[in-house]
């Protein structure tokens, strides 16, 4: 029995490391490093909150982003499947829901364009739950997660526990990426601290935010055919 057992467990291992052994750690890792770091809501709503209130004021907002994200990533890699085949028929409502609330965003940052000093003390910051709405407003975190799950990381499909810590990762890697964007943005809180420059900065985010809501939507697409 203990022979059978030793056998057994042998081959689970083997099968494992074989299956992590399938991954291209490389090619997985630079493409989740690119597309973390890369301009997007997430990053530059939490630019944005960085320069108007610190990156302290700002980590509310960006808990619940690598919270819902990671939420986001554990269904995706879970029912990667199931989601593959649904996503069709519901990512044209959800481009148009994403894009209308980024330019809800966008537009709050826009009324709320005073300089940074005023605003840290009446404004408050966007919060957990906004951080963690957002990421299921997002079609394009949706599609990032079927991508990673079914061809980065598909030689784990089936296997609960690295399903669950690959998704931590992903979760981990959002969080590094908000936070370099929010010290970022924290760093030229100083030189915006006069109106004129504060509106500037709040108009560039504007304008950020504003493009991805358009790029959400799909009408860039369309324009650029």
């Amino acid at each position: 029995m203990v022979g059978t057992t030793s056998l057994v467990k042998a081959d689970l291992a083997g099968n494992l490391e074989g299956s992590i052994a399938m991954i291209d750690t490389a090619r997985t890792s630079l493409f989740v490093a690119m597309t973390m770091m890369t301009p997007g809501p997430n990053n530059i709503l939490c630019a944005s909150m960085g320069a108007r209130h610190g990156y302290r004021r700002a980590l509310p907002l960006i808990m619940g982003i690598s919270v819902g994200f990671f939420l986001l990533m554990l269904l995706c890699a879970m029912v990667s499947a199931v989601i593959a085949a649904v996503v069709p028929r519901i990512i044209a409502p959800m481009r148009i829901a994403g894009a209308i609330y980024v330019t809800w965003l966008a537009l709050e940052i826009y009324r709320s364009r005073a300089s940074v000093q005023t605003e840290t003390e009446t404004a408050k910051p966007h919060g957990f739950l906004r951080g963690l709405t957002l990421q299921f407003m997002n079609p394009k975190a949706i599609l990032y997660g079927l991508t990673v799950f079914t061809v980065f990381l598909a030689p784990i499909q089936g296997r609960s526990f690295k399903l669950v810590l690959a998704s931590l990762v992903l979760a981990l890697a959002a969080f590094t990426a908000t936070s370099l964007w929010s010290i970022g943005g924290q760093s030229v809180r100083q030189w915006a601290s006069s109106p004129c420059r504060a509106r500037a900065l709040a108009i560039l985010f504007v304008a950020a935010l504003a493009y991805t809501a358009l790029d959400l939507s799909g009408l860039l697409s369309l324009l650029s055919r």
